[in-house]
């Protein structure tokens, strides 16, 4: 919803008293959000709660069918074992250099 409104996570974070660092966690799942904060979100957003809830549970539903299946669950569950920021900064870039390196063969 904030993208559709082109609204930037600090731009967010200020109307409501938050980092832009506290709204990427909230938006990446890292933290969980009380309900007044999402009525707070909602209001500055100028959008219904149903509608905040609805696109959160979109993006959850097409999360849990990205992570479907044994391969997917063991690639998370070891990449959330690499502590190096800049080594998993590495590995998502690889990983999504290797369908264009194989469609080249």
């Amino acid at each position: 919803m904030r993208r559709l409104k082109e609204v930037s996570q600090a731009d967010l974070g200020d109307a409501v008293g938050l980092t832009f660092q506290q709204i990427q966690k909230y938006e990446q799942g890292q933290n969980r959000i009380s309900a007044s904060m999402l009525f707070e979100l909602a209001k500055a957003l100028e959008v219904s709660m149903s509608q905040l809830l609805g696109e959160a549970a979109e993006v959850q539903n097409e999360t849990m069918r990205l992570v479907d299946g044994a391969e997917a669950a063991a690639l998370l569950r070891a990449f959330q074992r690499i502590s190096s920021p800049r080594v998993r900064r590495e590995i998502i870039h690889f990983v999504e250099a290797v369908p264009d390196i194989w469609s080249l063969e």
